[in-house]
């Protein structure tokens, strides 16, 4: 399956692949020195200095399967296309890598508050709408 990656990436890759990967179009992407396949150990030793290394905070190699969907989600991917992009045959394996965000909680607020005020202005030809949703400031309930 061939699937699209965003422009910017494309230089890193190319970089990693001439220097890190073994040759060929049926070289592996991460292997040792002389091209074989790494071992697990091997891999998450480098792994986690690689992660370390930005001040990344510590995630395991399966969970950038989870921000990869969630990013792709945040930028308004239908489930289709998630399900597509991760290659997920059904709708919920795709939701179970997506998770919420506070970014994206206070986006949906503000929409919501766009259409609360859209609607009530559509509904009053001619009123100028004084209803709190108008303001895009987004309510957080405190326990």
């Amino acid at each position: 399956m061939t699937v699209a990656i965003p422009q910017v990436l494309i230089p890193d890759l190319e970089e990693h692949l001439a220097t890190y990967s073994a040759p060929g179009p049926d070289g592996l992407v991460f292997c040792g020195a002389i091209g074989q396949p790494l071992h697990r150990k091997t891999f998450y030793r480098n792994w986690n200095k690689a992660t370390e290394k930005p001040g990344l905070p510590r995630f395991q190699f399966h969970d950038r399967r989870d921000i990869g969907n969630t990013l792709a989600a945040a930028t308004g991917a239908s489930t289709k296309e998630l399900m597509f992009y991760t290659g997920h045959a059904s709708p919920r394996a795709a939701l179970i890598y997506q998770h919420a965000t506070k970014d994206r909680d206070a986006a949906i607020a503000a929409a919501l508050s766009k259409l609360i005020v859209e609607g009530a202005a559509n509904k009053r030809p001619g009123a100028s709408p004084t209803h709190p949703a108008s303001k895009d400031a987004v309510h957080e309930a405190t326990g």
